[in-house]
């Protein structure tokens, strides 16, 4: 069971007595209650609501915001004793203002969703909640930033092998929201996110618009270091900085037969290229299994190929698109096929 909670414009403070008993209500009511979200619009003080919320329904096990929430709400947080999952969305604007205490608690922390300014100040954060002698047992974690350092990002993938147990932390999501393309140098991915094949466990790989150049090298790495991986998502932060080829998602067929989602850039489409062995049609591990795969073709907005691609009129563009979707079906028997044309500029 759950419960949002829409807080629209300043609340006075001599309303906490109406609102805690209000809260409470709900709370006796609906003792199974184990998810409250928090939404804030046009208020300028909300760290005292949510110490309110979160002092009643402290036995949740889910706790979601709008934006990220203060320090002062994290302590308030981080003493519940069965909160599990902690979900932010919107990443801020300026820089997060820790407060003096060095540890956060957080004892039955599973999953973290958490926007930031920059890499930084999640490294700090996972230095927070970091466990004496111990490894915390976080299963998912996903990051949302604005600004990327490689310096930092370098470091972050450092702490987060400090922090989480590499046998049981799943799945990793990484996401910029606002970088400028042209003013961040690629770096190869198998170099840089090498760190990662320390854990184990991965199930789900998603990384989007950060500045990574994914290359066949890279399919191959995690296809073989992560047996189980059940959905995979490479979105470079350019979209012509793809290196994967057609033999690189053959490998992947054949290497990682849990796939369920697929979804990657290829800018060449060359066919004299040696495959390996691809899924077989009577391949029982594989046909029970529904696999989704989408495949990005870049274009320069600028460039000739575009301006061919356009002059050939509906009717040949969709006879390539059908092309294109058969090689992948060719590489993929069993999954469906969503192929998209992307402009960059």
């Amino acid at each position: 069971m759950s419960l949002k909670l829409y807080f629209g414009g300043d609340w006075p403070r001599e309303c906490e007595g109406f609102l805690y008993a209000m809260f409470s209500s709900i709370r006796e009511t609906c003792p199974l209650l184990e998810t409250v979200e928090t939404r804030h619009m046009m208020v300028s003080d909300v760290d005292w609501l949510n110490a309110l919320v979160f002092s009643v329904f402290f036995n949740i096990t889910h706790a979601g915001f709008t934006c990220q929430p203060s320090f002062d709400t994290l302590m308030c947080l981080s003493s519940m004793p069965k909160l599990q999952t902690l979900h932010a969305d919107s990443v801020p604007w300026s820089p997060f203002v820790w407060g003096t205490a060095s540890l956060l608690d957080f004892p039955s922390l599973r999953h973290l969703h958490w926007p930031a300014l920059h890499y930084g100040e999640v490294t700090t954060f996972l230095h927070r909640i970091q466990l004496r002698g111990q490894t915390r047992k976080i299963e998912t974690i996903k990051i949302i930033n604005r600004d990327f350092d490689i310096a930092e990002f370098v470091g972050f993938l450092d702490v987060l092998r400090a922090t989480c147990s590499m046998q049981i932390l799943s799945s990793i999501s990484l996401w910029s929201s606002s970088l400028d393309e042209n003013m961040i140098d690629l770096s190869p991915a198998l170099s840089l996110l090498f760190p990662l094949f320390d854990f184990s466990c991965i199930e789900v790989l998603e990384i989007d618009n950060l500045p990574i150049e994914f290359d066949d090298a890279f399919l191959a790495a995690a296809s073989t270091a992560w047996p189980q991986l059940h959905v995979l998502r490479l979105t470079p932060l350019r979209l012509k900085a793809s290196g994967i080829t057609l033999a690189g998602l053959a490998l992947l067929s054949v290497q990682s037969r849990c796939l369920e989602k697929l979804e990657l850039d290829i800018t060449n489409w060359s066919s004299n290229i040696p495959f390996p062995p691809v899924q077989g049609g009577n391949d029982i591990e594989t046909t029970s299994l529904t696999l989704s795969v989408t495949i990005n073709h870049p274009l320069n907005y600028y460039s000739m190929e575009r301006m061919e691609w356009e002059m050939q009129g509906s009717a040949m563009q969709d006879e390539e698109k059908v092309a294109k979707i058969g090689i992948i079906r060719s590489i993929f028997p069993n999954a469906k096929v969503h192929y998209n044309w992307l402009y960059y500029r």
